[in-house]
């Protein structure tokens, strides 16, 4: 039989961290009352919320783990190297002398160019570009370009920045994957299993009611729930569909379920 709540295993797994929180938080705000009026959902329910606080306490450590003093300073010593390193290189295309300014060319066009967002992106992804320059002016082609531009030195010094800020993260996700605290990513997966759960057991008892006793104020409560689930994983999708991340279709908004005037907060608990 065909599932009332709409797939969410993709669009969850894409949601940036604070995003996937975000998602549960409201979620449960809006929802909570018509779901522990239920009390089939109350165990399936408490399990979501449980491991949504566990998740807001380690994405909380894990942000300050990653934003230690040390590692802060790192990272800007070798932001700093780096736009040393390029400003230099770009102030000999506007001199007189013309190795210099074919030789700073070939670097803007060959080794620059290619890593233009370094300074806006993520500590991991600006290491791998950096790597990538370094790897490149290492390279024996490149040497003689290193050497006409005076670059022998602010290049030793980016490499040792590079280094360092490796060094001292390295050993920041060694402490973080060590720790006796579960990380972001096995967090995040616990919850969107139960959240799963919790899901299928909504689906399931709107179906058994519906070919069963139909109980209207269950019934109707149910499929308010539904409704919300539903819209609330679908604007989530659109989202992601927005910031230009393909991760598949955005799941298809199904009709609306009937629902009555029996919510939580018109009615006593089943």
């Amino acid at each position: 039989m065909e599932r009332l709540i709409v797939g969410h295993s993709m669009v969850l797994r894409f949601l940036r961290n604070d995003d996937h929180i975000h998602f549960y938080e409201t979620l449960i705000e809006e929802q909570a009352k018509n779901i522990i009026s239920i009390i089939l959902l109350r165990v399936p329910f408490n399990a979501v919320k449980e491991l949504l606080e566990k998740e807001l306490a380690v994405n909380k450590r894990e942000k300050r783990t990653d934003k230690t003093k040390r590692v802060k300073e790192a990272a800007i010593r070798r932001s700093r190297s780096i736009l040393h390193l390029k400003l230099l290189t770009e102030a000999h295309l506007y001199g007189t002398d013309m190795h210099a300014q074919q030789a700073a060319t070939k670097l803007i066009a060959n080794v620059y160019s290619k890593q233009k967002a370094i300074l806006k992106a993520k500590l991991q992804e600006q290491t791998r570009m950096c790597d990538a320059i370094v790897g490149q002016l290492g390279q024996p082609e490149y040497a003689g370009f290193v050497e006409t531009l005076k670059l022998v030195e602010p290049l030793k010094e980016f490499i040792a920045a590079n280094e360092d800020f490796k060094t001292l993260h390295t050993a920041v996700k060694t402490v973080m994957r060590h720790s006796d605290e579960a990380s972001i990513r096995v967090v995040r997966s616990d919850l969107d299993v139960a959240f799963t759960k919790l899901t299928d057991t909504i689906d399931m008892l709107y179906k058994i009611n519906d070919m069963g006793s139909q109980e209207v104020v269950l019934q109707s409560r149910l499929a308010h729930i539904i409704n919300a689930i539903n819209d609330h994983i679908i604007n989530a999708a659109t989202g992601l569909s927005k910031r230009g991340l393909k991760y598949g279709r955005i799941p298809v908004r199904p009709q609306l379920l009937p629902v009555g005037n029996t919510s939580a907060k018109e009615r006593p608990q089943e």
